[in-house]
């Protein structure tokens, strides 16, 4: 979260746990959560892994933005 807020300048759009996040606006939100972290209302799925690439509209940043190995934004 810290480094798509300071890389990006992607803002907290509502909640704000240490499982879970919601970044973006009205327009396009991010939901991020703890790895391993089970699903609302169920509590039955874990979150699922994998490749992921986002892309994204320019914004004021420097891209791409690697998060992890298997984790990436573009514009």
């Amino acid at each position: 979260m810290a480094t798509l807020s300071e890389e990006l300048a992607i803002p907290n759009y509502y909640d704000l746990s240490s499982t879970f996040a919601s970044m973006g606006s009205h327009d396009g939100l991010l939901i991020i959560v703890q790895q391993d972290r089970f699903w609302f209302p169920t509590k039955v799925s874990k979150s699922a892994r994998g490749p992921l690439t986002v892309r994204v509209e320019p914004l004021a940043g420097k891209f791409p933005v690697n998060l992890s190995s298997n984790i990436s934004i573009v514009s």
